[in-house]
């Protein structure tokens, strides 16, 4: 099935040909006269004498683009199971059967919170449910977070339950509603964490010391030295007075200890002043263990590519974009892209930037707004090739790509 993506007016679609004998059947005209909660609102339209249906997908992403990033935890496990769960009950009261729903991860749309899941119902399609359902939770457990003990026991049990021939969805969604979240004491306990104490498992740290930075370090002995100079210089003035009281009366007994203080506590100020402040050595925390790796330094596995920066020209002093990772997603969601734009009529995920190999691409998220490429509008979803120079607008945001 070939998805089309297009742009009308305010509103983005996903476009997929009516197949030919679809207008005759009841599914049809059910899914096309009614808004059914749950699935996205689906329109009619005829080009060339040819059927095509409309689904309205404005201001959503696709499930796959909202998962190349960000990982399944319970929350949104639970979440997107409920929002089928409710798909399917609504189905079944309009009499649309399930085999009909698309379950393509490209084909399923979320808000960007994930909060909401919207379904498409493709008349006709008739593909079994539950071997869809089972190809959706495999797309979802190569996007589990697998520090979530809950998310992953329940998806991997709901995974295999979708395998068996006499299981229906009504049992995994009570299975699903059934799960507790894990308690602490529990996930502590848990045979995974159990294992990562294992000593044989356990890291051998080197104690932290304390340690003072080169700079503050020569400050550290100047202001010392300072001080050490003028107590000494104090002290070198009372025990010259009194060497000369003793000298002038001829008190020897008293003139040789003052003198041997003296020249002792200049020794020690000396002595301080060189050497007390030396940077203290890292103390092992096993003794004898050293660094047995050399550091070495990372390079990068996809070097930068003709150009990797986006020029602001904005009048209202907009900052230059630096492309790091790839896909380089840009909005005005922050912690859902990698480089924030807060500007009017800049959709939560706006663009991202794509590389293949040398090349670099531009990809429209399913903005409201649209993104242009030296004045072409590119279609929701559609990619454009970048050269140095081209000139990128995203609502009044304007840059050029270097």
């Amino acid at each position: 099935m070939e998805a089309v993506y297009r742009h009308d007016m305010y509103h983005n679609y996903l476009v997929l040909r009516a197949g030919d004998d679809m207008e005759s059947t009841y599914k049809y005209h059910m899914l096309i006269n009614n808004r059914i909660k749950g699935f996205a609102k689906t329109t009619v339209r005829t080009m060339d004498n040819e059927k095509f249906l409309y689904y309205e997908i404005s201001s959503r992403q696709t499930m796959r683009i909202m998962l190349e990033k960000e990982k399944v935890d319970y929350r949104k496990l639970k979440n997107i199971l409920v929002c089928l769960h409710g798909c399917m009950e609504e189905a079944n009261r309009h009499l649309l059967p399930a085999e009909d729903i698309l379950m393509d991860p490209s084909m399923i749309f979320c808000d960007v919170e994930m909060e909401t899941v919207e379904f498409c119902y493709y008349p006709g399609w008739g593909r079994k449910f539950m071997p869809g359902l089972n190809d959706l939770l495999q797309f979802i457990l190569t996007r589990l977070d697998h520090d979530d003990i809950q998310a992953t026991r329940t998806a991997y049990d709901l995974q295999m339950m979708t395998t068996r021939d006499n299981c229906t969805f009504g049992e995994i969604v009570e299975t699903m509603m059934a799960g507790e979240p894990i308690a602490v004491s529990q996930k502590e306990d848990s045979p995974e964490i159990m294992k990562e104490m294992q000593p044989e498992n356990l890291e051998i740290k080197k104690r932290s010391s304390f340690k003072i930075s080169e700079p503050d370090l020569k400050k550290l002995h100047n202001a010392t030295n300072k001080g050490m100079m003028v107590f000494g210089t104090i002290l070198a003035m009372v025990t010259g007075t009194q060497m000369y009281r003793a000298f002038r009366d001829m008190e020897y007994g008293f003139f040789i200890p003052v003198s041997a203080a003296g020249v002792a506590v200049c020794l020690v100020l000396s002595r301080l002043s060189r050497g007390a402040l030396s940077e203290p050595e890292e103390v092992p925390l096993v003794p004898g263990l050293e660094e047995s790796e050399e550091k070495t330094e990372e390079k990068d596995p996809h070097p930068p590519a003709r150009g990797n920066f986006l020029e602001s020209q904005s009048t209202c002093g907009g900052d230059d974009v630096c492309i790091k990772d790839f896909p380089f997603t840009v909005g005005s969601l922050a912690g859902r892209v990698n480089h924030v734009i807060a500007e009017e009529g800049i959709a939560p995920m706006h663009a991202r930037v794509i590389r293949d190999g040398e090349d670099m691409y531009l990809e429209d998220l399913n903005s409201p707004g649209g993104t242009r490429v030296n004045g072409e509008r590119i279609e929701p979803y559609g990619r454009v090739l970048l050269e140095g120079g081209d000139r990128i607008e995203m609502a009044k945001s304007t840059y050029i790509f270097r």
